[in-house]
């Protein structure tokens, strides 16, 4: 294992870049797509990744402040060191789809403060070339909010 020269207090540095850009279709219409790099360089070579991801999402707003969406994540992760235990650079391929319900209960007149909440489903597969990365999960979030 090769160790980086990293600040004591922490384990590893993230970097990453995002672009995107939104259309916006009508009052009730709204498509995003994002993507950009991202590099984790960690203390442990073996968690060392570069990483490009890619997301689109379309939101359609309901009656009474509420929103439906779906989104889609892909992402490709390489890692920078062979997996000391598998003898191989792990190899990642993910895929994220999402399906989801917002409504704000309330907003202040000033419309800087709200109260809020997200229902969402994800169903996420990755594919790694090694199997105990290989893997599906299913992620049922209630998120509430108060923002300000």
């Amino acid at each position: 294992m090769k160790v980086r020269p990293l600040s004591p207090s922490r384990d590893g540095t993230n970097d990453s870049v995002h672009f995107g850009t939104m259309f916006i279709l009508g009052d009730r219409h709204r498509f995003t797509l994002f993507g950009g790099p991202e590099w984790e360089r960690a203390r442990i070579d073996e968690d060392s990744y570069d990483r490009a991801w890619i997301s689109a999402r379309y939101d359609l707003a309901l009656p009474a402040r509420g929103t439906a969406y779906a989104s889609y994540r892909y992402a490709y992760s390489h890692y920078r060191a062979e997996e000391f235990i598998f003898g191989k650079t792990r190899m990642d391929k993910d895929h994220a789809v999402t399906l989801g319900l917002r409504k704000v209960f309330w907003m202040s007149g000033d419309r800087r403060r709200a109260i809020d909440a997200d229902l969402s489903y994800t169903y996420g597969r990755t594919r790694s070339n090694i199997e105990l990365y290989d893997y599906k999960k299913h992620v049922l979030a209630l998120d509430v909010g108060f923002s300000f």
